[in-house]
């Protein structure tokens, strides 16, 4: 043994070349998977992402809603008429609001409109901060905030679309407002 480890002779061609072969091997692997593993974390993320935002989007409406007053169909229209729009009095944003789906900083968002000031920018419900990666609110009937005013509930569904894995996210939700309405049209 101890005459083997005094040795002084040295690694052949053959050994380094396999060294070399199997070092190729595992870098050509890492090479090929490592593509493959990014671009599945980044579809995870932004799925998460697309998750949390419609997570936050829900809670914000909720709140929003819950303390809406003075709940009332747009004039000229009525809470008969299936998904028609409706003006509220917010607590924090005022009176005569509508909440909608409208593009801001070409981002496409939940956002509230004043009634009573038809030129005044919409308002995001939330920060503009918080739809990352690209996600926009969906409007159109995927996104809808109709009054059930028999039922005196809000009902609520909100689509958040991921433009990098090209799917939707998707909540729908009843909200009941503290001081419902005592009778509507």
């Amino acid at each position: 043994m101890r005459k083997k480890l005094r040795s002084q002779r040295g690694m052949t061609l053959m050994e380094v070349l396999c060294a070399i072969a199997v070092m190729g091997l595992l870098t050509a692997a890492i090479a090929f998977a490592l593509p493959a593993t990014a671009s599945t974390y980044k579809s995870l993320t932004s799925g998460s992402e697309a998750s949390v935002l419609c997570s936050t989007l829900s809670e914000a409406v909720s709140q929003e809603l819950r303390f809406a007053s003075n709940i009332r169909p747009l004039p000229g229209a009525s809470f008969a008429d299936a998904g028609s729009p409706f003006l509220y009095d917010s607590q924090r944003f005022g009176p005569s609001v509508q909440l909608s789906v409208c593009t801001i900083d070409n981002v496409a968002c939940v956002a509230l409109q004043s009634a009573q000031d038809k030129d005044a920018a919409p308002v995001p419900l939330i920060s503009a901060g918080a739809y990352t990666s690209s996600l926009t609110s969906q409007g159109g009937s995927d996104t809808r905030f109709v009054y059930l005013p028999e039922k005196k509930l809000f009902y609520v569904a909100l689509t958040v679309f991921n433009p990098q894995t090209q799917s939707y996210v998707w909540n729908e939700f009843y909200v009941r407002p503290l001081n419902p309405p005592a009778d509507v049209d």
